[in-house]
């Protein structure tokens, strides 16, 4: 029996020493990169897992159990970035500082501010989400990026602005539109020869003291855009080249061809001057058909061409010519072109960038279309600490052929073209 007994003890042992042989002990000391001091109460956790523990006052931790299949440890402290690292029996951890969303630099009125101590009211558009879209003109980057501004895209016209309020519509006669200031100066020039790919980012400035530095101008708001300048670093050689096409959001209206047309006019006639409709329509005070039925687009006359007794065109009658004025007026499958080429790059001393672009860009409307080239150059250098000086300059020409209006007036071409019947011909026919 006690022989039985301390075999049972040994076995326990040995299991015991096994489970204990899975295990480890961790220690280490997590300390901060930008003074090298530690860090006090960041977490310490083994991935996976839901063992951890907290720095102490010396920055120094200590975890027992820690089972050895475990591989990451994961440390975190607010205001740093969290840190994965292989685990070894004696760590030295070092957290970097994650500033980035708390110390990103705005553009404001009266220079540069950190957005974790600017108190105003401001929105900030990257270069990473203007890029992300294909535009022609800067301000449609706008539209949807910045909370608390209304964008509405405006015309159709290639190159057009979007229409921007910033604190809504002030003024009923004075203009609503915000200032746009370019690198520290006011801009009064055409918004579409900004090339969107020669923008760094756009501040948007909203409350009160963001005209501070403006006046009365600035009572719209102030659109601050800085455009793009030489980085240090080795010398990059980009090339985009972009090409699409565009067409209708909503598919056009169904229209009536010449068979309809002339059927529901002749009914229209008939209801107003009864058996005499015919007459009406061909040699009355309103001639539909125009002097000797310039614009009936089959081979038999009106007299002949409609069965009175049904207000059907009759089966044999044959079309000479069938225009459809919306179909005339409508690109199919407008392109668009863009290209972009750029050198940046610089040392300590000094950097450069150098840009050219072209865009072309067709409308939805026939003849109308955006062309523009762009060309930019930016040199800054420093060769002495107390010396700083910088060069920059900036090409641009455009071309824009526009429809006359936008609205719904009669002078409108799609409003025009939608009620132009389809008998009438776009082209005069002998």
């Amino acid at each position: 029996m006690k022989r039985k007994f301390l075999l049972l003890l040994a076995c326990l042992l040995v299991g015991l020493s096994g489970v204990m042989a899975q295990t480890q002990t961790i220690t280490g000391v997590v300390i901060s990169e930008e003074d090298g001091g530690p860090i006090i109460g960041a977490t310490v956790l083994v991935k996976g897992t839901q063992l951890g523990t907290i720095t102490g006052i010396d920055g120094d931790f200590r975890l027992s159990g820690v089972p050895e299949s475990a591989t990451t440890l994961q440390v975190s402290f607010i205001g740093l970035q969290t840190q994965e690292t292989a685990i070894k029996p004696n760590m030295r951890i070092i957290m970097k500082s994650d500033s980035e969303v708390l110390d990103e630099v705005m553009i404001v009125a009266y220079g540069t501010a950190k957005k974790s101590s600017f108190t105003g009211s401001a929105t900030t558009v990257k270069s990473e989400e203007i890029k992300k879209r294909q535009i022609s003109n800067v301000t449609k980057a706008i539209d949807g990026l910045a909370p608390g501004v209304q964008a509405t895209s405006g015309s159709g016209q290639p190159g057009s602005s979007a229409n921007i309020y910033i604190r809504g519509l002030g003024s009923i006669n004075a203009g609503n539109t915000p200032l746009y200031v370019v690198d520290g100066m006011p801009y009064d020039g055409a918004i579409s020869a900004i090339s969107p790919d020669d923008i760094e980012n756009i501040t948007i400035l909203k409350d009160a003291s963001a005209s501070a530095l403006y006046g009365s101008r600035g009572a719209n708001g102030v659109i601050m855009i800085t455009t793009k300048k030489g980085k240090e670093g080795r010398t990059e050689v980009n090339l985009k080249a972009v090409v699409g096409m565009s067409s209708r959001a909503l598919p056009r209206y169904e229209t009536m061809n010449s068979k309809q047309f002339v059927e529901a006019m002749y009914s229209a006639y008939y209801n107003q001057f009864g058996d005499g409709a015919i007459a009406e329509m061909t040699t009355g005070a309103t001639k539909l058909f125009g002097p000797n039925e310039k614009y009936n687009p089959f081979n038999y006359p009106i007299a002949e061409l409609i069965n009175t007794s049904t207000g059907k065109v009759r089966d044999d009658a044959q079309l000479l010519w069938e225009d459809d004025w919306l179909d005339e007026v409508t690109r199919k499958n407008a392109l668009r072109q863009e290209y972009v080429f750029s050198v940046n790059g610089g040392s300590e001393k000094g950097q450069f960038m150098f840009s050219l672009g072209y865009v072309n860009e067709d409308g939805i409307l026939e003849t109308t279309n955006f062309q523009r080239y762009t060309g930019r150059a930016s040199i800054e250098a420093q060769p002495k600490n107390w010396l700083a000086t910088g060069f920059s300059t900036n090409f641009a020409h455009y071309v824009s052929n526009s429809s006359q209006t936008s609205t719904s007036a009669t002078s409108n071409v799609w409003y025009s073209a939608a009620l132009m019947g389809p008998i009438f011909p776009i082209y005069e026919r002998d």
